[in-house]
């Protein structure tokens, strides 16, 4: 199935990208083991993490995550 082998390539991808950023692997890891997921265990790989949120959650927070860095940027470098 062509559409599963899409997403499988999405998720090595966005894994890929969260390993880049110890802040976003720790931010994911600490979503995923979070109260809310409610899990009965401790997940401690991205790649895991990643397919239990799901891939659009974890794409909505990498967007809002940098969405957050680059205007706190833009707000540093405006002179007061």
């Amino acid at each position: 199935n062509v559409s599963l082998v899409r997403e499988c390539v999405c998720v090595v991808e966005v894994t890929g990208v969260i390993k880049t950023d110890p802040a976003l692997v720790a931010n994911v890891l600490h979503i995923v083991n979070s109260a809310y997921y409610g899990l009965n265990r401790h997940i401690d790989s991205v790649e895991e993490a990643v397919q239990y949120i799901g891939f659009e959650p974890v794409i909505n927070f990498l967007a809002s995550n940098f969405t957050t860095e680059v205007i706190k940027k833009d707000f540093a470098e405006i002179p007061n």
